[in-house]
């Protein structure tokens, strides 16, 4: 999915538009650099456009032992809106649905971060 993230971005831009960023946490400790290599340029990338969100998800988290707040900071993260760019972690388990709700009902809300 790497080379398709430039064709997708353009379609985020606008508050309206969203960007779904899913890291597999059971892989993190093996591949922090490539995550944060890839999620540093969706994040540059919408900067530059000036608003949108990104979700940055935590998935398969309800099999190893951490918290998303352990889990952001590794990656140095926090929940928030800068240079019009709306940024928020969730932890899900997408196997059986938990945190999905949480997340497409924030990406389809117009308020604030939380």
């Amino acid at each position: 999915m790497r080379e398709a993230w430039g064709d997708y971005l353009a379609l985020a831009e606008g508050r309206s538009g969203g960007v779904v960023f899913m890291i597999d946490v059971t892989t993190l400790n093996e591949r922090e650099r490539d995550v944060r290599e890839e999620l540093d340029g969706v994040l540059e990338t919408m900067r530059d456009s000036g608003e949108g969100k990104i979700a940055v998800v935590f998935n398969k988290i309800d099999r190893q032992d951490v918290e998303l707040d352990e889990v952001m900071g590794k990656l140095d993260l926090e929940d928030g809106i800068e240079d019009g760019l709306q940024l928020r972690g969730f932890k899900t388990a997408a196997i059986n649905g938990d945190g999905l709700e949480d997340l497409f009902t924030w990406l389809g809300s117009q308020g604030e971060n939380r």
